[in-house]
């Protein structure tokens, strides 16, 4: 349950889905009126007419004027609630309790604060502000777990990436070089550059292949350790497996095709005389 005055939806941007926010004519006095999320509109009302019911609060009726998106307060990884929203004007002040006061503001934030606090003072000289924050901050402070996770698993990931990148190139060129006579051979034969290096490279990636396979089953069996990081993106996307698949084959081809185009430039003479 939320108290609020009225410009919640504009000063939050909190998608307004139905109907309409609070107004400065929703005074003591005048129908009780709130605004609901979208979680609690679906629990209650699943057939979609929430707009306009009536909800009972302190044995008074509170008319629904709009419905909200849903939001978590405290982090990403909070659940959904079923949130309530009522006119502060109309809800009875509860002796000791605290009040946060939302400001939508353009500039100079510390400049911003100062004159806050100088409204404040001059309305009520007594009320104490305990600490300014602006959003940018509080939405920093409630997100550093999830971004050092975030930040460590990119680095590990990238590591093992740029380690087996490099384990890849090593075994494909040292196994290209093993081929150096079989490839003098072919060229002393007749056989293009072409039709080696495509015989070579096809020999070479196809076990790339296979095991990018094993890797990419592997990978999403397991995705769901790392899914609690994860937010606005699921953890078996298609984009991040393609463009890693692609990465470790473009190493194998180029790993491939660097010491076959040298050893196809050799002469067959020269490297059948070597052995």
């Amino acid at each position: 349950m939320v108290f609020t005055t009225a410009g919640l939806v504009e000063t939050l941007r909190q998608p307004l889905l139905e109907g309409c926010s609070f107004h400065a004519s929703d005074h003591a006095g005048g129908e009780g009126v709130t605004i609901i999320n979208r979680s609690m509109a679906e629990r209650y009302r699943p057939e979609g007419r929430a707009l306009g019911g009536t909800v009972i609060m302190s044995r008074a009726p509170v008319r629904v004027v709009g419905i909200v998106e849903n939001v978590t307060w405290f982090g990403l990884s909070d659940e959904v609630t079923n949130d309530l929203y009522l006119p502060l004007v109309q809800s009875p002040r509860v002796a000791g309790s605290s009040l946060t006061l939302g400001v939508r503001t353009v500039g100079d934030t510390d400049a911003s604060f100062v004159a806050v606090r100088e409204i404040v003072r001059a309305i009520e000289p007594e009320l104490s502000l305990r600490y300014q924050r602006s959003m940018e901050t509080m939405v920093a402070d409630v997100l550093m777990p999830q971004r050092l996770g975030a930040a460590l698993l990119s680095v590990f990931g990238l590591l093992a990436l740029v380690l087996s990148a490099v384990g890849i190139a090593g075994v494909v060129a040292y196994a290209v070089s093993r081929q150096a006579r079989d490839i003098g051979v072919r060229v002393a034969l007749g056989a293009t550059k072409v039709s080696v290096l495509t015989g070579i490279s096809r020999g070479m990636v196809l076990p790339v292949l296979l095991g990018l396979g094993v890797g990419v089953l592997t990978a999403h069996s397991l995705s769901r350790l790392v899914e609690g990081f994860m937010f606005g993106v699921t953890a078996t996307d298609p984009l991040t497996y393609g463009l890693i698949s692609l990465s470790v084959l473009a190493v194998a081809v180029a790993a491939t095709l660097l010491p076959t185009r040298r050893a196809t430039r050799v002469n067959p003479v020269e490297v059948l005389r070597a052995d």
